[in-house]
């Protein structure tokens, strides 16, 4: 074999070697809160929807003290939340936009 062979195998199994020590991304969410939180304790709520990696969707919380919650996303209280979530950028985008 030449040389430019040898080097292409070698380079080729570094990068499959690579590949597998590198940590999969599965479902962040092992296990969700059932009470209630108060909108007033949430700095940021993230949703990400099914993936190759995670087959549900999945509702994280980072509270105010950096701690990360997760919550089930059929929970009424939930929806509630993203529903209240989401009218108050909606208004917000609104009044940025009226002041143009």
């Amino acid at each position: 074999m030449s040389t430019k062979t040898l080097l292409f195998a070698a380079a080729l199994l570094i990068w499959i070697a690579s590949l597998h020590a590198l940590p999969r991304l599965g479902c962040m969410c092992v296990q969700t809160i059932d009470r209630p939180i108060s909108l007033n304790f949430v700095r940021k709520i993230e949703q990400r929807l099914p993936s190759g990696s995670c087959r549900r969707i999945e509702i994280r919380m980072t509270m105010r003290n950096k701690r990360v919650i997760c919550a089930n996303p059929s929970d009424k209280w939930v929806q509630d939340m993203l529903l209240e979530v989401q009218k108050k950028n909606t208004n917000e985008s609104q009044l940025s936009t009226s002041q143009l």
